[in-house]
């Protein structure tokens, strides 16, 4: 598997990784373009911070200061957190602490609010913490936890948000017998995101 750069700004028992939920949402490759795609971000003054391809196969030379919020190109994957926008850029999140702008008019990224990624993109699948967040059968901290998942193996969808809760379909796709069943995890607890994505196996 290749390597998956990741912004860390959590800690994470178990990957060493989680998110926060401070910014707007998330701008992401747009797979739809099937062409070569050159994204260009941006200094406060609009002067070209960098440029490279959102497609190849191999990951392009970055600066190491440049930390988006997950990248690895040769499997289409690229995300970066949006801080805020205006008219005509959004301003955008590189880690460590820093920011650059990406201008509207670039057609190589998609916009995704926090609730629609959850719910609408194309990642493999959640990861949520089997311990401190397991699936629950409903949608309370105080609810029993729903039996016979294998957290590490079976892949977790999505389904619906209420609040800080998300409602989720957990499937073993590897089975004969298709297992699949219905819970609810808390995604967000604040400003902290509280499950992490699988972007592919």
């Amino acid at each position: 598997m290749k390597v998956i750069r990741f912004i860390l700004l959590c800690i994470s028992p178990f990957l060493g990784i989680f998110n926060c939920y401070s910014s707007a949402g998330l701008l992401c490759n747009n797979s739809d373009l099937g062409k070569d795609n050159i994204l260009t971000i941006l200094n406060s003054d609009n002067s070209i911070y960098l440029e490279f391809s959102l497609l190849g196969d191999i990951n392009p030379r970055l600066p190491e200061t440049f930390n988006p919020y997950a990248i690895d190109i040769p499997n289409d994957i690229f995300l970066i957190e949006v801080i805020r926008e205006d008219k005509d850029r959004y301003q955008v999140s590189i880690g460590n602490g820093q920011s650059k702008f990406i201008s509207k008019s670039e057609n190589s990224l998609k916009y995704y609010s926090w609730t629609n990624f959850i719910l609408n993109y194309d990642y493999n699948s959640i990861i949520v913490d089997k311990k401190k967040n397991p699936v629950r059968v409903l949608p309370t901290e105080n609810s029993k936890k729903v039996l016979y998942i294998d957290y590490d193996t079976y892949t977790i969808y999505g389904k619906k948000i209420v609040g800080d809760w998300l409602k989720v379909e957990v499937q073993d796709i590897e089975s004969i017998e298709n297992f699949k069943t219905y819970g609810w995890v808390k995604w967000k607890d604040k400003d902290k995101m509280l499950i992490d994505f699988r972007y592919y196996d």
